[in-house]
């Protein structure tokens, strides 16, 4: 039989890729077409998209496709929807499956179990991308202060919650750029496009968030956010690939870690 597909690529806002296309008409995925972008709408991409293909079938009534197969992929946390929420999703996904009989498939092996941000594999992959690019980027390492005093005083469910904190603030401050946690309580952000140009402003922006929440009297001691932050920005002359310009914002990172120790 036929096969007709569309696709949706989203971040805070949809794009439509095909829509309704035969599959032999299909390009091979590509990286002009899917590209990592900031936000990760995931909710209104997905209630969009399935009301848009119900109301479709619909309409075609005899002629509705036989089967319908709707696979999801992300590798980011829900951050940006603003018209869907979990519940909503989660009644339109069932009904569809129930009385339609769709079937629901969802890839994410790119991602953090914990925080559901981008995870040390997708990073690896992101860095293949860096490499082959002509644009101009930069590199942030962030790094928790005092993770380990949390975990032996109050236990590791609350050293989990101050990852948590932690990424929530990263993501909310660097909306258009993918996070990625590669250790146990680190996290890389890439900047590119207007993080990129906006970088030094939001990296002071960072900093003052977490200095407003370690003086936050009301918050829990698992519940403040403090982190060490170091960034560089690629440099032909100087970087032969992405990993000289983690290191260097890795170096960074650590002068700012020691700064914050001497300062205790």
């Amino acid at each position: 039989g036929d096969a007709i597909i569309s696709t949706v690529l989203f971040d805070d806002s949809q794009e439509v890729l095909y829509n309704r296309v035969p599959i032999s008409k299909i390009e091979p995925m590509n990286d002009k077409q899917y590209y990592v972008k900031g936000c990760t709408a995931l909710l209104d991409s997905m209630g969009g998209a399935i009301q848009h293909i119900g109301g479709i079938h619909k309409k075609l009534g005899a002629d509705c496709p036989d089967k319908t197969i709707f696979i999801i992929t992300t590798d980011g946390m829900e951050n940006a929807s603003r018209r869907y929420n979990y519940k909503k999703v989660k009644d339109l996904v069932s009904r569809q499956k129930e009385k339609y009989g769709w079937e629901f498939i969802f890839l994410a092996a790119n991602i953090d179990a914990l925080t559901k941000v981008r995870n040390k594999r997708a990073y690896d992959l992101e860095t293949m991308r860096l490499d082959k690019s002509t644009e101009s980027y930069g590199i942030i390492m962030i790094d928790m202060n005092g993770l380990k005093t949390i975990n032996d005083t109050y236990g590791h469910e609350k050293g989990d919650v101050s990852i948590k904190n932690l990424c929530q603030y990263i993501c909310r401050i660097f909306k258009h750029s993918p996070v990625f946690r590669v250790g146990g309580d680190e996290f890389i952000v890439v900047l590119e496009h207007t993080d990129f140009m906006d970088r030094e402003v939001l990296i002071e922006t960072l900093r003052e968030e977490f200095s407003k929440s370690t003086d936050d009297a009301t918050l829990e001691p698992w519940e403040k956010v403090s982190a060490a932050i170091g960034y560089a920005v690629y440099d032909p002359e100087i970087d032969s690939n992405a990993n000289n310009v983690l290191k260097r914002a890795d170096a960074a990172m650590y002068e700012n870690k020691r700064q914050f120790k001497d300062a205790r």
